[in-house]
């Protein structure tokens, strides 16, 4: 089975999961169910999202007016996600203090049942992913960047490309399949802890342990939805994903580069980080400056992951300008 249809069935199980707990938590009673559930829609997103990543990939053509692709969907896709799981949260948080103060009854035995189900279909899922992880060198033809390597990355192969170097975009999925498939696990986890709460209340009927899970979820929830926002506003922003002054330096220690300028550097999704410049030579030969664009080229994204790299040259004798439209 190819990786594609591996990640899109551990998507489609992992949404029966979203809606039997959801459901299963309104019929019977139970918060933390209700929680969890909503602790699962976080990977169905995310995981639907590697999906669509993956399909843009392998796609062969885009419209042309939509220069950069559609890699920028994934950043409004997360940013969607966290707003919507953030009131998700404080209706988690407010139905939870509301059973602590008002406690109703709780059909434990079916939660335990709904628990179990999520528990094994999270763990098929983790299977479907860890298969696709393991698979991901033989379901496509790209290859990946190594240090000192040019392969893929020059400007000529980035022209050539149906979107924004998709070798590397390739490369970095298989770390957001990782990723899911750490969620995934942590799903797992989540349904073990229902579980638990669920037969203790089966035989002691002490009700308050339910929203209390609830809260512990809630919390694991809000951490997940930070990092999402926190990421995805950064994207939107477009903040450097890495130490611009450390690039800077390590640019202008490259031999014959004698200054770098107007420098930005920014992540057009989660898989592609872009950089532009302005690098400022003491030599005026072409053959000389091709080198020094290959080995800049090659540096930047064996050392800090930086696959699209568009670079303006000057001589000895060009003045060195401010940029007066980013910093006014």
């Amino acid at each position: 089975m190819k990786r594609q249809k591996k990640i899109f069935l551990a998507c489609i199980v992992t949404f029966s999961i979203f809606f039997m707990e959801l459901f299963g938590g309104i019929l019977f009673g139970s918060v933390s169910l209700i929680a969890d559930s909503y602790h699962v829609i976080m990977d169905v997103i995310a995981l639907f999202t590697s999906y669509l990543a993956l399909r843009m990939v392998l796609k062969p053509n885009w419209r042309a007016d939509y220069s950069f692709g559609y890699h920028r969907l994934e950043v409004l896709a997360a940013l969607f996600n966290g707003g919507t799981l953030s009131v998700t949260i404080f209706l988690i948080i407010q139905e939870s203090i509301d059973r602590l103060l008002h406690p109703e009854p709780i059909e434990a035995g079916m939660i335990i049942i709904i628990a179990a189900i999520g528990l094994v279909a999270n763990l098929i899922s983790a299977k479907f992913l860890g298969e696709a992880k393991h698979n991901h060198n033989h379901d496509h033809n790209y290859a990946s960047i190594t240090e000192g390597s040019t392969e893929g990355i020059s400007d000529k192969s980035c022209a050539d490309a149906p979107l924004i170097c998709p070798t590397d975009a390739c490369s970095d999925e298989d770390v957001n399949i990782k990723s899911a498939y750490l969620h995934v696990l942590g799903d797992a986890l989540s349904s073990v802890l229902v579980i638990v709460g669920a037969i203790i209340i089966f035989f002691t009927e002490i009700t308050w342990i339910d929203p209390l899970l609830a809260f512990g979820i809630a919390a694991i929830l809000f951490k997940g939805t930070y990092s999402v926002l926190k990421e995805s506003l950064a994207a939107i922003m477009s903040k450097s994903p890495v130490d611009m002054g450390k690039v800077q330096k390590f640019l202008e220690q490259i031999p014959k580069v004698t200054n770098v300028h107007d420098l930005h550097i920014w992540r057009l999704c989660s898989r592609v980080a872009m950089l532009s410049a302005h690098v400022k030579l003491n030599t005026e030969n072409l053959d000389s400056a091709e080198q020094i664009i290959e080995k800049i080229e090659a540096q930047l994204a064996s050392q800090f992951n930086i696959q699209h790299v568009t670079i303006q040259l000057e001589t000895p004798g060009t003045p060195v300008k401010a940029c007066n439209i980013c910093h006014d």
